[in-house]
């Protein structure tokens, strides 16, 4: 808005008239007068009878804005996600909405695969936690697919999902990924083992443990004899190295690597002897046993009071 703001001049007057005084305005002069006044506030010019109108400054030319990337949450709202999925519940449980829904609904690019791989490559997929009814739709209605020892995947709106040889679910990930923005939903790294599923659990899973503590990885296997690597670049590039030499090698780099945590401590057994001043007896063994009873059962140790031999 252009505020006019008019110097007084000598001789001007701010005063109110006296009461009484004064010519009284006509109809037509206090129109004038309004006029003028909201004249000075509006947006537009208002020519005056008999003088020609000023030009107009040219316009200034704004700058054309880029093009804004349009957020997950604009995207899925007009797809018909209602906003309380990302409101409601706090910080992490709108992103948690928001991924879960960006994945589900093809809102992730990049370089991903589809398809488990055959060989010894290691890939990246998207994987998925669908709800259990959306599980048994895909049992039920999805195009079946036969896999390894047994498995099952079946191809249902944009998924797979694998099922192991007793029907359970075992993994779901993307396969149609138009339109994604890679960073939304798990993308662990896939590769096959073959049969080497002994040589990479080892005794016990002891194998199995050390990798994953020693690489901070997490790590799962599929029943299509695959093995699934989850984690920061470090973590996984390091479970990588001692998966292949595990799979592809003969592991000695891996077992070098690990030595320290593929120890098995030996439990320890024995006998302890332990004296006990005579006025303590009485308050470890409590009454009616009760006292040696809890120390046992707390510490797992078979626990028997001996009679002191007399001199």
């Amino acid at each position: 808005l252009k505020l006019k703001r008019r110097t007084l001049q000598k001789g001007d007057h701010m005063a109110p008239k006296k009461k009484g005084g004064g010519s009284k305005e006509t109809p037509e002069q206090l129109a004038a007068r309004r006029a003028k006044a909201m004249a000075m506030f509006s947006t537009t010019s208002t020519v005056a009878p008999g003088k020609p109108a000023a030009k107009a400054p040219p316009a200034t030319k704004l700058p054309t804005p880029a093009a804004a990337v349009e957020p997950v949450e604009e995207k899925l709202a007009s797809m018909g996600v209602r906003e309380e999925v990302f409101t409601d519940g706090g910080e992490d449980v709108r992103k948690g909405a928001v991924a879960y829904a960006a994945s589900t609904l093809g809102l992730v690019d990049g370089g991903l695969a589809t398809a488990l791989p055959t060989g010894t490559e290691w890939v990246k997929i998207m994987t998925l936690e669908p709800t259990p009814v959306l599980v048994k739709k895909a049992k039920k209605e999805g195009e079946p697919e036969a896999a390894q020892n047994g498995s099952k995947i079946c191809h249902f709106k944009g998924a797979a999902y694998l099922f192991d040889e007793r029907g359970s679910s075992a993994a779901t990930w993307r396969t149609k990924l138009e339109g994604a923005a890679e960073g939304l939903g798990e993308q662990p790294l896939v590769r096959s083992i073959g049969k080497k599923k002994a040589a990479l659990t080892g005794k016990d899973n002891l194998m199995w443990d050390a990798i994953a503590a020693h690489s901070g990885a997490t790590l799962s296997l599929l029943p299509t004899g695959h093995v699934t690597v989850l984690g920061g670049e470090e973590a996984t590039a390091s479970a990588r190295r001692l998966i292949d030499d595990l799979v592809d090698g003969d592991g000695d780099g891996a077992r070098e690597t690990l030595a320290a945590r593929l120890v098995v401590a030996e439990p320890w057994g024995g006998v302890l002897e332990l004296p006990c001043p005579d006025e303590w007896v009485g308050a470890i063994i409590g009454k009616g046993g009760a006292g040696i009873k809890q120390i046992a059962s707390e510490s797992g140790a078979v626990i028997d009071y001996v009679e002191p031999e007399e001199a």
